[in-house]
């Protein structure tokens, strides 16, 4: 059992006042510098000062440290079978990280959306795509709605600019409305195509030779080809220069290229479009465009195209847009509500480009959808996403505090809408995720474990049981010594637990450094895992025997902890995953929640609403006489051993129903052993104590992201087995949000395979959002 000591936020479990018990959001994360973004020459020198991302350690894919304050209740000792690590650290760092994005709106909301911002890595589309076998139906259909955002997007844009009343707003907005048509045209470059049309033969040319867009060539084209000698007949070019408006620096940009190109005879221009041409019908069959039949927008593309289209009226947060927007702080204020819907797809965008680019690192130069993701990973677009989130600083200076909750809603909302676009990509392909699609119901009982305390929860069960017992003790004036279960007054037990913490902080610490004083182990080693662990085993049964010593737990009522486990706060996402997978009678999935808690009466009341009480408990339980505690705990699962045995026969249980497919979701040392051994393990927060171990005795901690593309690939190589128990490898995660991506995917997870969508008309009801976000 884990220790912590108590604090008067605890008291809010008992009097009618939970949000006490709300972590603050600087408490949560661990950020840091992952460098300064590349520099783009033709944005404004102020987006300098926005150069640093803000992003939370854990993973190497982004990973937000999840933190869990209630590790550290007060500044008294606290311990935990983590060892108590990260507290006083995490608060620093925390501090830091609100120092350095104090006054940037677009930094602290995008931080904000550090969870959400990982979910379309678990999408089908978006794994397969990272994977290198997505089907080009799939992506084909994900580029011909993309296509509607960046109109939707550069409509909005100009509306901005329109509301926009400084100059330097204006050059900004219009700088990044001609980024979306530049990547309009990037799009454009895989939808039109037509060998019969001249200008999509130049423009092939052009992307595959030069790498750049055709309205960049065709003014170059001349001044580069007059350099080399070669006399270029103008006629085929002329029809098509009024619509170019090639700007002149931009023309100077591409000349060089051009002259490279042309330094060889005449002939090696006309040549190339000749054999050229064959290439393009082989290139117009690959992609099947056919662009005389256009791909209506899906309800997802619809939802956030409606959204920012509504919002560039005015229209907020279910209101009529108003008739006249006359003053300037009101065409401000539009035009901040406005840029707000638009900066978060400029840096989920960014940010899925950058973190794919280190997922893959030189692999990505054979990658079928390298052009995609180095566009995205690219500093020119990494530019562009600063100078919008410039822009969303300066525009929001003159906002009232209630002007500024309705900019980050509106934020949150677009990432949300954002995320929705790309779980909406139906992919026809086997895929990893979700989870229990690919298992077939009817073949696979599926076994779902969770371990309770700072898995489920924001605080530790111990703490609550203590804060329970020493605000309903007697004061010393008050007590009975005659009663059978007389009780210590509350000054003692709070002197008791506090003293109890600090020697289980002490201990527990030792206990791990025993524990990996040993040679390092080369390979995965569960055998000498298992035999190290039993000194930890041994360890916490003597802390639970201290602790009915002591007489901290006596004398408490049963309708207390029922009450204080009703009001116990679950981590974000935590009941609605489980609610999901209870409810999926289809999925035939038996949940366990395995715990060392003292009482079971608590998790159960705390699981009790939202039809959780079928989930099956397995805990210690409190000894009672007439529904007041005698101070004992019936000990069931003290240890990491006992866990494991419980573990292994539920799953013994489950064989004579047939075969059976298990997943554990823990956080601590105590949940290593049955992390290993289900098919499936999710690590969720950051205990360093459980790396310590793991990786001592040979495992790897792998962010899941990382995973599913290993096994995607692995899947898409028809591999029968991709899940494998005792593999040695366990995926971390940074949300419940995640887990839920990874196992359940949208609309709480469906078994059956995604059809090729039938798009429906712009007027259709949009899709309702994915379980994972709400």
């Amino acid at each position: 059992m884990r220790f912590l000591s108590t604090s008067s936020l605890l008291r809010g479990l008992l009097i009618p006042n939970p949000s006490l018990l709300v972590p603050s959001p600087r408490l949560l994360f661990r950020p840091i510098r992952l460098g300064s973004a590349a520099w783009h020459p033709k944005l404004s020198a102020g987006a300098s000062s926005a150069r640093s991302r803000l992003l939370c350690a854990r993973d190497p894919l982004f990973s937000a440290a999840r933190g869990f304050p209630a590790r550290r209740l007060s500044s008294s000792s606290s311990c935990s079978r983590g060892g108590g690590e990260g507290g006083t650290e995490m608060h620093i760092a925390a501090v830091a990280a609100a120092a350095a994005v104090e006054g940037s709106v677009a930094k602290r909301f995008w931080i904000k959306s550090r969870e959400e911002s990982l979910l379309p890595f678990c999408t089908p589309f978006m794994v397969c795509l990272i994977a290198g076998g997505l089907e080009l139906d799939t992506f084909r259909r994900y580029i011909a709605q993309d296509v509607h955002f960046l109109k939707a997007f550069a409509q909005a844009y100009e509306m901005a600019g329109d509301c926009a009343d400084d100059d330097d707003a204006k050059a900004a907005i219009s700088e990044l409305r001609k980024s979306v048509v530049k990547e309009l045209k990037m799009h454009n470059s895989v939808l039109e195509v037509r060998s019969s049309d001249l200008l999509f033969t130049i423009s092939i040319l052009i992307h595959f030779f030069f790498g750049t867009s055709c309205r960049l060539v065709l003014t170059g084209i001349n001044k580069g080809s007059e350099r080399v000698g070669i006399l270029f007949p103008p006629a085929p070019f002329i029809m098509f220069l009024p619509i170019m408006a090639l700007e002149p620096f931009e023309a100077n940009q591409v000349e060089d290229d051009i002259h490279w190109h042309f330094r060889d005879p005449p002939t090696y221009f006309l040549s190339s479009i000749c054999s050229l041409r064959c290439h393009i019908s082989s290139h117009h069959n690959e992609w099947g465009v056919d662009v005389t039949k256009e791909i209506s927008p899906n309800p997802a593309t619809v939802k956030y195209t409606s959204f920012l289209l509504a919002t560039a009226v005015g229209k907020v947060d279910g209101g009529k847009a108003p008739a006249t927007i006359a003053t300037p702080f009101e065409k401000t204020k539009i035009a901040a509500y406005i840029v707000a819907a638009m900066t978060p797809c400029m840096r989920l965008y960014a940010f899925l480009g950058t973190e794919i680019l280190k997922l893959l690192g030189l692999d990505v130069s054979s990658h079928p959808y390298k052009k995609w993701i180095n566009t995205y990973a690219s500093p020119d677009f990494e530019a562009s996403a600063l100078q919008i989130e410039e822009l969303l600083d300066k525009l929001s200076i003159s906002l009232t505090g209630e002007e500024l909750d309705v900019t980050e809603k509106l934020y949150r909302q677009a990432v949300k809408l954002e995320i929705e676009f790309f779980y909406a990509q139906a992919v026809e392909q086997q895929t990893i995720v979700p989870l229990t699609r690919l298992h077939d119901s009817s073949e696979h009982h599926f076994v779902l474990f969770s371990d309770f305390d700072l898995t489920c929860t924001v605080v530790d069960s111990s703490a609550i049981l203590a804060e329970i017992a020493i605000l309903s003790a007697p004061k010393a004036d008050l007590i009975d010594s005659n009663e059978p279960l007389a009780r210590k007054s509350s000054v003692d037990l709070r002197n008791s637990w506090d003293a109890l913490s600090t020697e289980y902080t002490e201990e527990h610490e030792q206990c791990i450094e025993n524990v990996i004083s040993g040679e390092r182990a080369k390979a995965f080693d569960y055998e000498g895992l298992c035999k190290a662990l039993e000194q930890l085993s041994q360890f916490e049964k003597r802390a639970n025997m201290r602790v009915c010593e002591s007489g901290v737990l006596k004398g408490l009522n049963v309708d207390d902890i029922i009450r204080a486990g009703e009001r116990l706060i679950l981590q974000d996402g935590c009941r609605n995953f489980f609610q999901n997978i209870v409810s999926k009678k289809e999925l035939n999935v038996e949940a366990h929640i395995l715990s060392y808690c003292w009482c079971g009466d608590l998790i159960r009341s705390a699981l009790s609403s939202g039809d959780l009480s079928v989930l099956n408990i397995h805990a210690n339980e409190l000894s009672y006489k007439e529904s007041i505690s005698t101070g004992e705990i019936i000990k069931k699962m003290e240890t990491p051993l006992d866990k494991v045995r419980t573990f292994k026969a539920i799953l013994n249980n489950c064989s004579d129903t047939g075969r059976h497919f298990s997943v554990y979701i823990g956080d601590s040392v105590g949940d290593l052993l049955c992390l290993l051994e289900a098919d499936v393990g999710i690590v969720i927060g950051s205990s360093a104590s459980l790396r310590k171990v793991g990786s001592h005795y040979g495992v790897a901690f792998v962010p899941l992201v990382s995973g599913l593309v290993k096994k995607q690939k692995q899947l898409d190589g028809k591999e029968s087995h991709v899940w494998k128990k005792l593999s040695g490898v366990l995926y971390t995660v940074a949300s419940w949000a995640e887990v839920h991506a990874f196992v359940l995917g949208i609309s709480g997870g469906s078994c059956s395979s995604p059809q090729s969508p039938k798009y429906p008309s712009t007027g259709h009801r949009a899709a309702s959002a994915p379980d994972a976000l709400q």
